[in-house]
């Protein structure tokens, strides 16, 4: 469902749209980075709330943890990506 916006639209409601997209641009791209790293090193950090529960995990010790923790990490890339680019093409008005 497209939505055309409004011609009352604000400039600050703009900034606030490209600041959404930026900040989940952002996310998007840094935590790909943290799922690259991942495949590339073989080792990557548990996202635990805590930090003093975080730990490194590596792939050749715990491999289903290791791709768990990976697999959470491209979802949340891409979850982040696909919402940039929906708020994206909201603004726009296709």
């Amino acid at each position: 469902m497209n939505h055309k916006p409004a011609a009352s639209t604000t400039k600050q409601q703009r900034r606030a749209l490209a600041a959404a997209i930026l900040i989940m641009t952002a996310i998007s791209v840094g935590v790909g980075w943290l799922a690259i790293s991942a495949l590339h090193n073989s080792k990557t950090v548990l996202p635990l709330h805590r930090p003093s529960h975080q730990r490194s995990v590596e792939r050749t010790k715990e491999p289903a943890l290791f791709w768990f923790v990976t697999g959470l990490y491209v979802t949340a890339s891409l979850a982040a990506g696909a919402g940039a680019l929906w708020l994206a093409r909201q603004g726009s008005g296709d």
